[in-house]
């Protein structure tokens, strides 16, 4: 059976005065893959564990603020204590590597070893699974089927909560990229001037300044009518009819032929109301005399003439006739006298004696 012995190092030991500086203490080489970690805190600190592949790049393997101990088979080279903060108290920190007589435990060594490299030049004689620390470039890279393939870090990658519905991603400066809400009816594209983002259809147009002159070798057929066929209601909008457009036709309009009229519908002669006519105060007639005698007669007016046996019955109304024959009682007539109406008699305008 192979025997187990113990190295021990002390990785950091600090007193509580004087207050030290923070900061990371010696760096060990490690020669064995498994170690055990001590550390005792009787005060206020916080120290970190770290792990390195080449003594200059650190990764940490616990932060304690507080009494701990772990084992860690994680093949670091080296191990370090880093003290991050200090307020009072002693931090001691200790390290123990088992090591096995006469066993097979492995030796580290870290330019060697099949699984993990470190350097600027990849493993000559790689196998699948391989890890290598590229010093040049800072990247780790892993061996599959004859490739290293570079591993992506945190900052490599765009985050799936990064995008919300209808989002895309973009750039606006280098290496930083971002989302981009796509809003309904919008385009993405860059105007004249800032940056991508989602354009209105007018932004849009703006960007395209297609003329008419740009476009070419389209498809189109030129519908003409010529009136030479009928045109009927259905094919001529009723926003395209105008007062205008009828009246300068109405010579060919048929009133009786029109849709929904029957003849003599809207009004007929004798059912027109003289005295609902409007304007009937107007003396729209000059070529009437007036009954208030206001317009005279402009020629010669010519009477209606009659004789004593055939005179006009008498109205209440007056009116001028002329009598060729008047013969009146009691005083001498003049025959061919105009006579006009007191309601009662035909009175000679010149005797003022009644005509019988």
């Amino acid at each position: 059976m192979a025997n187990k012995n113990l190295r021990v190092s002390e990785l950091f030991n600090l007193s509580g005065s004087p207050i030290p500086s923070t900061g990371p203490g010696t760096s060990f080489e490690m020669s064995f893959l498994d170690k055990s970690f001590s550390i005792i805190i009787s005060g206020t600190a916080e120290i970190d564990i770290e792990g390195s592949m080449d003594d200059v790049n650190w990764q940490v393997i616990q932060t304690s603020t507080a009494d701990a101990s772990f084992r860690d088979q994680t093949a670091w080279k080296w191990v370090r204590a880093n003290l991050i903060t200090y307020t009072s108290g002693s931090v001691v920190a200790q390290v123990a590597q088992s090591e096995i007589t006469g066993g097979t435990e492995p030796v580290i060594n870290i330019t060697t070893a099949a699984f993990y490299t470190v350097g600027s030049v990849a493993p000559a004689t790689p196998t699948d699974g391989d890890v290598w620390y590229d010093t040049s470039t800072g990247e780790y890279n892993v061996y599959t089927t004859g490739v290293w393939y570079t591993l992506a870090r945190e900052n490599d990658v765009v985050a799936n909560t990064l995008f919300d519905a209808n989002s895309i991603l973009k750039a606006d400066s280098d290496n930083t990229p971002l989302a981009l809400t796509v809003a309904a009816s919008t385009f993405v594209g860059r105007k004249a001037s800032g940056s991508i983002d989602a354009m209105t259809a007018t932004e849009a147009k703006a960007v395209l300044n297609i003329l008419e002159a740009d476009i070419s070798d389209l498809s189109h057929t030129v519908e003409v009518n010529d009136l030479t066929a009928a045109v009927t209601w259905d094919n001529v909008p009723n926003a395209n009819i105008t007062q205008g457009s009828v009246t300068q036709h109405v010579a060919a309009i048929n009133h009786d032929a029109l849709l929904n009229f029957a003849s003599n519908e809207h009004f007929t002669e004798a059912s027109i109301d003289h005295g609902s006519i409007g304007g009937l105060t107007g003396d729209d007639h000059t070529q009437y005399t007036l009954v208030t005698g206001a317009r005279a007669f402009t020629g010669v007016a010519t009477l209606a003439t009659y004789t004593v046996g055939t005179l006009p019955a008498v109205g209440s109304g007056g009116g001028v006739i002329f009598v060729s024959d008047a013969i009146g009682p009691g005083s001498p007539q003049l025959v061919g006298s105009q006579c006009f109406s007191n309601g009662t008699n035909w009175i000679d305008v010149t005797t003022g004696a009644a005509v019988v």
